[in-house]
């Protein structure tokens, strides 16, 4: 504040110095003028209006010089005024470029210093949700919680995804939909949308709401067509729906994707053992447990499997 009544205080006493030197080149010049006058009506006139020099005045001849004295020095003033005049203008005007540029200087400052704390601020988010994504994969789904409530502010859709998902791991269903809703509001790509829909249909899923799941599966798919575990998921769903040839058409389209997958494979047994399909059961089994040995152990305990336990034991030769 101090600072500021001072350049007040400085730009006034340069706007009165300006004002005095315009004065002064004007008044230097009005008298410049005025002795001219002056001095050309006293020596320029007729031979017979002029006194000769015999009988001129000695005042006369005192006034006349004066008046040139006065000539010269109101040139010098006029003179001194004119360049004082420029002068005080120019350093004024750098005056004021200084000031602009002290004013800019600050502006900019202030904005690298707004730009460095939303470096921080993101820096601080990105670390928190790198935490929550491991602390999910790992299963250990409270810390992920505690970790997340850390998080103030969502800078991207990652957050309220995160948190939906974890609070569907944990149970609570309705919080889960409340954050993934929440995460559509970004401005999405389509798989991050596709990632979001996914999430929400496991959810719906989980609450027993098979129609909203298979909807949001499709929202998923319509985003991105080769998401494989939405195909598995709204496969689940027609299982569940005991609508097996639905199952069984998704899981060929999940198949078409990617014919490496041994889930896919186990999973369309499992619609074949439940329509009583067995040579087909079969021939998805052994691919199933050709392409990952781990899905033996869980052919022995499958629900879907166990009208066809027998043939299971044959398959896997116990």
């Amino acid at each position: 504040m101090a600072e500021e009544d001072e350049k007040r205080r400085s730009r006034t006493s340069m706007g009165v110095i300006k004002v005095i030197f315009w004065f002064l080149r004007v008044a230097g010049c009005v008298l410049v003028a005025v002795l001219i006058v002056r001095l050309v009506l006293s020596i320029g006139l007729p031979a017979s209006i002029v006194s000769t020099p015999s009988t001129q005045n000695p005042v006369d001849l005192t006034l006349k010089a004066m008046n040139i004295v006065l000539i010269f020095f109101s040139i010098v003033v006029a003179f001194l005024a004119f360049f004082g005049y420029k002068e005080v203008t120019a350093h004024q005007e750098l005056r004021e470029k200084l000031e602009k540029g002290e004013k800019n200087l600050k502006k900019h400052a202030k904005s690298l210093e707004r730009e460095s704390k939303d470096r921080t601020k993101e820096s601080r988010y990105m670390s928190q949700l790198n935490l929550v994504r491991i602390f999910y994969h790992l299963g250990v789904y409270d810390k992920a919680s505690y970790v997340m409530q850390e998080i103030k502010e969502s800078l991207t859709y990652e957050a309220p995804l995160f948190k939906g998902m974890i609070s569907h791991e944990m149970g609570k269903y309705q919080d889960a939909l409340r954050s993934l809703e929440e995460a559509l509001h970004f401005d999405l790509e389509p798989k991050e949308k596709a990632r979001v829909y996914f999430a929400k249909g496991k959810t719906y899923m989980a609450i027993g709401d098979y129609e909203k799941a298979k909807s949001n599966y499709d929202k998923c798919l319509e985003s991105a067509p080769d998401f494989l575990d939405a195909y598995v998921n709204k496969a689940h769903v027609c299982k569940r729906q005991s609508d097996f040839d639905g199952a069984i058409e998704l899981i060929n389209q999940a198949i078409r994707i990617n014919d490496k997958d041994a889930q896919c494979y186990f999973n369309r047994a499992c619609y074949h053992s439940l329509k009583d399909e067995k040579d087909k059961l079969e021939q998805d089994l052994r691919k199933a447990v050709e392409l990952d040995k781990k899905w033996v152990g869980h052919a022995l305990i499958d629900d879907d499997l166990a009208e066809n336990r027998d043939i299971v034991k044959r398959i896997l030769n116990l």
